[in-house]
């Protein structure tokens, strides 16, 4: 019997991609079917202080600090994360800020622009060997004020990038930003069985 040469080529194309025995596709493709990689539970909290904290005092001095002062957290972003696989949360609105009014014949209108408010967490955690290793990229924009008839509230953004290590359990200060107005933000890592 004679096949055609590309009957032929077709049909050692397919035997050669069947699985032989009890191996599958996904023994195939070089994917673990039971991944090995540690998962985390992050906890990132950001705090709006009233009174600011002295300078000059060590990382659990500041964090004590901002726990005592009885300040609930005005963001807190819980997530659990793949170790070397970046995660990310977003959360944002859009609003409409009144930035002026015209009045035409008794009429009073209303000039608006809408905006876009939010936060946005993006991480990359890694194993170390006493604890985690975690590049956080955390950006907030939130209104600041009611605002006056003709002028709209003031949009206060803020962005922290940071590499920093984490011991599993233990609360990191991540930042305190601000003078007038302070925010701190805090991180704690737990290694999730």
């Amino acid at each position: 019997m004679n096949l055609h040469p590309t009957l032929l080529s077709l049909l050692v194309l397919l035997t050669a991609s069947l699985p032989f025995g009890g191996q599958t596709r996904a023994d195939d493709s070089g994917v673990d079917s039971e991944p090995n990689a540690t998962q985390y539970f992050v906890e990132l909290a950001e705090y709006k202080l009233e009174q600011s904290i002295p300078t000059g005092l060590a990382e659990d001095e500041v964090i004590a600090s901002i726990l005592k002062s009885g300040t609930k957290p005005v963001e807190t972003i819980r997530l659990t994360a793949m170790s070397e696989t970046e995660s990310m949360v977003q959360i944002g609105r859009r609003v409409a800020l009144t930035t002026g009014t015209m009045t035409r014949s008794g009429v009073t209108t209303r000039q608006t622009q809408e905006m876009e408010i939010g936060t946005m967490l993006r991480l990359k955690i890694k194993e170390h060997t006493k604890g985690a290793i975690a590049d956080i990229d955390y950006t907030t924009s939130r209104l600041d004020g009611d605002g006056a008839n003709d002028t709209p509230p003031d949009v206060v953004t803020n962005t922290i990038q940071s590499t920093q290590f984490y011991g599993l359990g233990k609360t990191r200060l991540l930042s305190t930003v601000g003078a007038s107005k302070l925010t701190g933000v805090l991180v704690t890592v737990h290694e999730l069985p």
